[in-house]
């Protein structure tokens, strides 16, 4: 699972920079930069919390419902933020903005 955690730190970090695979429709837009770093947002945290999740189930012996549960209720905040990230730029999308 540690390399799980790497690759998606690691694409949060490329993230940052403006580095990462965004869809066709996005690019070439003034705000293309802004979609990528809010993807890399995601991922960072995202990261960072799947680790914590595996430092802490290696510590600790856990149940497999509470493991369950504790992944659920860290992965559903990331993605509904990401929902929400795409709903805002596919309304930017929509709108025409260049």
């Amino acid at each position: 699972m540690i390399l799980l955690e790497v690759i998606v730190i690691g694409t949060g970090l490329a993230g940052l920079f403006g580095l990462g695979w965004i869809p066709e429709k996005f690019k070439g837009r003034s705000w293309s930069k802004d979609y990528i770093r809010s993807g890399g947002w995601i991922s960072l945290l995202f990261g960072i919390a799947l680790w914590g999740w595996e430092f802490l189930s290696a510590t600790v012996s856990l149940p497999l419902y509470l493991s369950i549960s504790l992944i659920l209720l860290i992965g559903v905040p990331f993605f509904l933020y990401s929902l929400k990230i795409e709903a805002k730029y596919d309304k930017l999308l929509a709108d025409n903005v260049p």
